[in-house]
């Protein structure tokens, strides 16, 4: 016995050295990758341009710009924050043709200055509002660039900025998507904390609910608690993550260790108590233990059925589940058994069992159902069948969901400077259109201002990028003015400095928008005679691909299902050996995932 406890005391500490090495984070990086066309195209895109979607933006709000002090500050950070080590480039309002503190004369010079310089020069109102209320800095961050600096990007960030304006009454937030994927990160932490502790907590009660004990409640908690070190333990060896898909995983793990763990003591008192067995743990594993095995195999081919996606977030997903329910099988049957066999050697059980504990008690004891069916088998068959199919068909009604900021909590500095940039500035999503042409040809360039002007036809009124809007006509990639910052030349240039691409920008309104969106462009486009679709190519960036890989991701994962619930009717009728309880156990497991869906899509 005491080389049993050391084992598992032994495999506590190996899993809690692999909890150290976990990870949280927001699962956006693996969120679209896939084998799809879609995602190629993307990375495609990736690879060919300079792209602005992982800018970390400043959002300097509260003031007027032309105030000498807050001009003087926000020039200041914009200095000072050249220096930290992982900050590549930047571009701010500074970048464009704006006077040294004092050279503009008085606050009404200034003002004057900025005024013109955003009526006549489009790039410049992405970093200042109209009336000068909005200032933005877009910093290109390379995390990892320098391994001694100390603490986060975006604190440092946030304190430089904050020093920087400090006594000018402006309020500093950061927002950008690598902002918004912290803000993701913080919430995922929180939220598996809070969960995992109601988790356990309504387990422990349940626990003491069902059995009638507290000492027999807490040890299902501690066997619980220890099948969710263990899963946590596996995940960290095996490099997977807690992220807004996987974050579900401990709490199923926890419903399924809890009734597993009750479910064997409610057996041992059985065998115990009524049956006077001299083995009463062993004799209740044996008799219980099939059982469990069926339930965490079952659920394991479950998930497993997900590795079959072509989303390595839900194929990620899949493994993570498979590991979560393998870890609960091993530690729920290394720890209760050993905690009851202990208690049966010493103390014995007669104090743990005296009464009614680790009897069931009366709530539980469902035999109305049974003969409630058994009564009217067909009238129950039939009303469950109808029930069945007008959940199913409710279903498959559902509409894919998904935006990049759903676990944004709306409240969040950054989620409300977004909204702020967005309203004041301009939306930070895209619609691009790489091109195939060369601008170092002048026929090419022409027909990148006509592509332009076709795109504005088409668009409702937003604001449509490219380099030909900066060029004069018969000029060339080489006569860019100076007044368009070198940064935001190579964001519409690819690296080969002569293929140029056109962008649509667009407010971020979910997937399901933003595939209206473009499915309408794409139309209205392919029926316009005036537009070089031969040299266009198909719409990507970050929103498109996000739009159309997510609803993919979804179907995949409603495909992947039907997939777990036919391998699971497999299952049962190869345990059993009758593929008859196999199709007839299929109804019960497909009717709470068909209701589910139901309500979800009502």
């Amino acid at each position: 016995m005491l080389l049993l406890w050391g084992l598992v005391l032994l495999a506590n500490l190996a899993m809690a050295l692999g909890v150290a090495r976990l990870r949280f984070d927001d699962g956006l990086a693996e969120v679209f990758k896939s084998s799809r066309p879609a995602y190629a195209a993307y990375q495609q895109y990736l690879a060919d341009f300079s792209v602005n979607e992982g800018d970390l933006l400043v959002v300097f709000s509260g003031r007027a710009f032309d105030a000498p002090e807050v001009y003087s500050a926000i020039r200041e950070f914009v200095f000072e924050v050249q220096f930290e080590p992982e900050i590549a480039g930047l571009v701010s309002p500074f970048s464009f043709d704006l006077p040294a503190p004092g050279d503009a004369g008085d606050g009404g010079d200034m003002a004057a200055r900025l005024d013109a310089l955003w009526q006549q020069n489009p790039a410049f109102r992405r970093f200042v509002s109209q009336d000068r209320q909005v200032v933005l800095v877009a910093l290109m961050a390379e995390p990892g660039r320098n391994a001694h600096a100390t603490g986060p990007l975006h604190e440092r960030i946030l304190r430089l900025a904050r020093e920087a304006v400090e006594g000018t009454g402006i309020v500093v937030r950061l927002t950008g998507y690598p902002a918004l994927r912290d803000s993701v990160v913080e919430a995922v932490f929180g939220d598996f904390v809070v969960n995992a502790s109601i988790g356990i907590a309504i387990g422990t009660a349940l626990s003491v609910i069902a059995l009638r004990s507290l000492a027999l409640a807490l040890m299902a908690t501690v066997s619980s608690a220890t099948a969710l070190l263990w899963m946590l333990g596996l995940f960290g060896y095996a490099g997977l993550s807690v992220n807004v898909v996987t974050i579900s995983l401990p709490v199923l793990i926890l419903v399924l260790s809890f009734a597993s763990a009750i479910h064997l003591t409610l057996e041992v008192r059985r065998r115990a108590l009524d049956d006077g067995d001299r083995r009463p743990v062993a004799s209740a594993v044996r008799r219980i233990g099939p059982a469990v095995v069926l339930t965490t195999l079952t659920t394991a081919v479950a998930f497993a059925s997900l590795m079959t996606s072509p989303s390595a977030l839900i194929g990620d997903m899949g493994l993570a589940g498979v590991v979560a329910c393998l870890a609960s099988l091993a530690a729920v049957f290394s720890v209760q058994p050993l905690l009851l066999a202990s208690l049966a050697r010493r103390p014995g059980l007669g104090w743990l069992f005296a009464g009614n504990r680790g009897n069931a008690a009366p709530v539980w004891r469902l035999a109305w159902l049974m003969r409630i069916g058994t009564g009217w088998p067909g009238t129950v068959s039939v009303v469950s069948l109808l029930l069945l199919g007008a959940a199913i068909a409710t279903y498959l009604r559902v509409v894919p969901v998904y935006s990049l900021y759903d676990h944004v909590a709306t409240g969040s500095d950054a989620y409300q400077a977004l909204l702020l940039v967005e309203e004041e500035l301009a939306p930070i999503g895209s619609i691009v259109f790489p091109t195939g042409l060369d601008l170092e040809n002048a026929d090419d360039l022409e027909e990148l201002r006509r592509a332009e002007r076709v795109l504005r036809r088409h668009v409702g009124g937003l604001e449509v990028v490219s380099l030909a809007g900066f060029l004069e006509p018969g000029a060339s990639v080489a006569d860019l003015p100076e007044a368009l910052p070198e940064i935001l030349r190579a964001r519409l240039l690819a690296r080969d400095g002569r293929t140029p691409l056109l962008m649509v920008l667009v407010p971020n309104e979910g997937a399901v928008a933003v595939r209206a969106q473009v499915d309408a462009l794409l139309a209205a486009l392919a029926g316009d005679p005036d537009w070089p679709g031969e040299r266009i190519g198909a719409p990507t960036g970050l929103l498109v691909a996000s739009a159309y890989l997510s609803r993919d991701m979804l179907l995949d994962l409603n495909r992947c299902f039907l997939v777990a619930v036919a391998v699971s009717g497999l299952v049962v009728a190869l345990w059993l050996r009758n593929p008859l309880l196999g199709l007839l156990a299929l109804i019960p497991n497909v009717l709470p995932v068909a209701l589910v869906g139901a309500w979800l899509t009502l």
